[in-house]
């Protein structure tokens, strides 16, 4: 929207001192009045033109903003909260400019200010925007003011992390410098605690040599979100160094001749040797890196085990690795009893719950017990304490072939068999 503002006294003056001029000339003559009236017209462009009291207003929108004075915050230890641009995302000003200048007038060159030099407490404050112009002045800005934050201006120290990313992070080893390794953030203390680390994402997809370059970093909160709020950092850039180096995933060797030592008590046997982890990712020249299968530990003496346990242990060094993903595994060793089987001849067998005035007649009174169960008890056990009986209960008088049964007095996780396994009996 335009409007034209003219000095209307002057102008009339103006026009008076020209037709004055002329009407004794032109009066006279009727082509020297046509030439009078080209000659008002010219007069009167050429007055509008040049004479500089001659003004139009020009709206314009949209136009640009910069902020000063940050520097007059900082002495004085105090930082802006709010992102003046955000705010201030639509500026419009009425510019009064001459006539002659009014096609000039662009939101190009016409700017409004946000000067913070007058706030020197902690608070929210009202600032005014002042509008300059290339071409006239500004009378009006929309929005005229803003208001503002300002906290305590606070700095600290967040660690710098490089996270490798592309097809090739796999299959090499990056060994990763940085310099700086830390940055310095600062600006208002509620922002600032929010920061926890400066983070770099590279692609290595056609990294496959040493590598060095200064990278771009992001700020990012505990919980990995970005901060895009108006902080000051110690540089803009981190130096990221790279050394570049095949990579590959080897097992653990599983070979007990080869990493174990020593041998367990008899009647005890190793049935597992198990690493934790299983595997580990390696890095070297790729002429070494070809020859290696597997890797293995020191050796684990088993003398005098009888149980079970874990212990934690070295991989064997490797001259010329570059890298090992872990130098200490967690080795597993599973030791278990043997079961075993053993005979016992002439256990002599008792006759129970029979008759009153009957008696057992045999060709043998004893028998031979052949007894499994684990190694230790098994070899621990005496005939004694077995005990191998025949039940007569509600036999008269006659002759049987009856089973005999057979316990351990003390170890039920003992399995017997007797032998034979039936006796005959004659009854009287």
């Amino acid at each position: 929207m335009r409007k034209t503002e003219i000095n209307w006294p002057e102008t009339i003056a103006a026009l008076k001192k020209s037709w004055n001029i002329v009407r004794g000339i032109v009066s006279r003559n009727i082509g020297l009045k046509c030439l009078s009236i080209l000659m008002a017209l010219f007069l009167w462009s050429y007055v509008i033109t040049t004479n500089p009291n001659i003004t139009r207003n020009k709206m314009v929108s949209d136009i640009g903003m910069y902020v000063t004075g940050q520097s007059m915050l900082t002495s004085r230890n105090l930082a802006l909260v709010t992102d003046v641009a955000s705010e201030l995302d639509d500026i419009s000003a009425r510019v009064t400019v001459p006539q002659s200048s009014f096609g000039l007038v662009t939101d190009a060159n016409v700017r409004a200010e946000v000067d913070l030099t007058g706030i020197r407490t902690t608070g929210r404050h009202m600032v005014n925007l002042k509008g300059t112009s290339v071409y006239g002045d500004v009378v009006q800005l929309w929005p005229e003011f803003i208001e503002v934050e300002v906290e305590e201006l606070v700095q600290r120290y967040v660690p710098v992390n490089v996270h490798l990313s592309g097809e090739d992070a796999d299959s090499y080893w990056y060994s990763k410098r940085m310099n700086p390794t830390q940055v310095t953030v600062s600006g208002p203390a509620s922002l600032v605690q929010t920061v926890a680390s400066a983070d770099i994402t590279l692609d290595v997809s056609d990294i496959t040599s040493s590598y060095a370059r200064a990278e771009q970093f992001t700020l990012h909160t505990s919980k990995g979100e970005d901060i895009t709020a108006p902080l000051t950092c110690s540089t803009s850039s981190i130096m990221v160094y790279l050394d570049v180096y095949p990579a590959k995933t080897v097992p653990i060797t599983d070979d007990m001749d080869v990493i174990l030592t020593g041998s367990v008590p008899t009647g005890f046997e190793i049935t597992s040797v198990e690493a934790s982890p299983s595997t580990v990712v390696i890095a070297a020249d790729s002429s070494l890196l070809d020859t290696i299968d597997s890797l293995s530990f020191s050796k684990i003496d088993v003398s005098h085990r009888t149980s079970s346990f874990t212990r934690t242990v070295n991989l064997s060094s490797l001259s010329g690795l570059k890298y090992v993903s872990t130098n200490q595994i967690s080795v597993s060793v599973t030791i278990s009893e043997i079961d075993t089987t053993r005979k016992f001849d002439d256990v002599p067998v008792a006759f129970v719950n029979g008759s009153e005035g009957l008696k057992a007649n045999v060709e043998t009174d004893s028998i031979s017990v052949v007894v499994t169960g684990p190694y230790t008890q098994v070899d621990a056990m005496t005939k004694d304490s077995i005990i191998a009986t025949v039940d007569l209960t509600g036999l008269e008088a006659g002759e049987y072939d009856l089973p005999v049964y057979v316990t351990v007095e003390g170890l039920p996780g003992i399995s017997c068999t007797a032998v034979p396994a039936d006796i005959t009996v004659n009854l009287k």
